[in-house]
């Protein structure tokens, strides 16, 4: 068999779950991913496990990552200072989470970007943790309109990835009632500017459009739901060779050598 077990929080439950795994002298292969060094060092006592710590954006990609999906204009770029994306350090979901927050709040100065990074990064030296990283989506999610909040929450509902109908999904706002009349717009227009918004938040993403220009499909990003991004230790037993993405920090492939029969 093939597991794929994905975010594994304390080294307790992965021994659960290990003792739980049927015993075959065929064997398995396991991968698990993990956010903490103490998971992956549970699992070397194992015979056959290979451990692979995924790394992180370093160099110029940070700031390319960030000014792709901000996609600004230079004027609003002069605004950024680099410590924007430095204190994400190189985790691809703070990163673009980040990039999504300036795009909507275009009328901040370069001092009050300053002051955000010092809040939420006092000592930006040292390397971020997992607490620096909660804090920066905390921050970027508690940013949003309250009533666009309602509706982010709504996409729980929905797997990550998953191609929705934005009239799909603007309709069931409107039944559950999270959307009104507002500011002479109608319920509908109110709707469509919650989904734009999302769509610059970087929470939802097009894939398609009409021919009017309208988002047609989108897909749900996940960046509040699933942050595989921070999952940092790759974990493999058995004869199956994993190949990590170090760009995203997440599992890109599998791949065996030999099929058992």
């Amino acid at each position: 068999y093939l597991l794929l077990v994905d975010d594994v929080w304390s080294a307790s439950m992965w021994e659960k779950i290990r003792n739980s795994l049927p015993k075959s002298k065929r064997g398995g292969s396991i991968i698990l991913t993990t956010r903490f060094q103490a998971v992956a060092s549970a699992c070397i006592r194992d015979k056959g496990v290979h451990v692979h710590k995924v790394g992180v954006l370093r160099d110029d990609k940070p700031k390319e990552l960030f000014m792709a999906e901000s996609n600004m204009s230079e004027e609003n770029q002069k605004k950024i200072p680099p410590e924007l994306w430095e204190i994400c350090g190189g985790l691809p979901l703070a990163i673009v989470t980040m990039a999504g927050h300036a795009v909507c709040n275009p009328d901040k100065l370069e001092k009050d970007w300053m002051d955000v990074c010092t809040r939420l990064v006092p000592d930006s030296g040292k390397p971020i943790g997992q607490d620096g990283v909660t804090r920066i989506l905390s921050h970027c999610y508690n940013d949003m309109p309250a009533e666009i909040k309602t509706c982010s929450l709504y996409l729980c509902i929905f797997p990550k990835g998953r191609n929705i109908s934005r009239k799909r999904l603007t309709r069931r706002w409107l039944a559950e009632g999270f959307v009104s009349e507002k500011d002479g717009l109608s319920a509908e227009d109110v709707a469509e500017t919650y989904f734009n918004h999302l769509i610059k938040r970087k929470i939802i993403r097009a894939v398609e459009h009409s021919s009017n220009g309208k988002v047609t499909l989108r897909r749900l990003e996940g960046s509040w739901q699933a942050k595989r991004t921070l999952s940092p230790w790759l974990v493999a037993t058995g004869s199956w060779r994993c190949l990590a993405t170090k760009s995203v920090g997440c599992l890109s492939k599998v791949v065996t050598p030999n099929t058992r029969k």
